[in-house]
């Protein structure tokens, strides 16, 4: 295995997919995220990675609460490392699927059930006239 940090902080404000956060899964490196788009969803916190408690996304520049939640974060994560916690998150995190083959099954199935569907044309609503 690939030497690797035992933490990956992600602080971002947007980020759709988190591919960041499954490297760091993958390589049980413990993310440390802001909770939005794709990361929310991929690090349950306290379980295989922390969040970060920050709770206004829409402003561009950060506030001192952002940076106070970053901090309580990474202060978090020093009290949790190299303890049992720390390594259980850390199996947790190498466990998780983070492939796309879960993924492209669903995909193809939803395309196999939309082929199998009886055809429907669409009603017009309009006609050249119109135009």
């Amino acid at each position: 295995m690939p030497l690797v940090s035992p933490f990956q902080v992600v602080p971002s404000r947007s980020e759709p997919c988190g591919l960041v956060a499954l490297a760091a899964l993958r390589y049980g490196a413990l993310p440390i995220v802001s909770p939005v788009g794709g990361l929310k969803d991929i690090v349950k916190t306290q379980v295989n990675g922390l969040h970060i408690n920050v709770t206004n996304f829409e402003r561009t520049s950060p506030r001192r609460t952002d940076v106070v939640a970053l901090l309580d974060a990474l202060e978090l994560a020093l009290e949790l490392y190299e303890s049992q916690h720390f390594f259980a998150m850390r199996e947790s995190a190498m466990m998780e699927d983070v492939s796309w083959h879960t993924a492209a099954e669903q995909w193809e199935a939803a395309l196999a059930g939309m082929m199998t569907a009886p055809f429907a044309p669409p009603i017009a609503t309009s006609t050249l006239d119109d135009l």
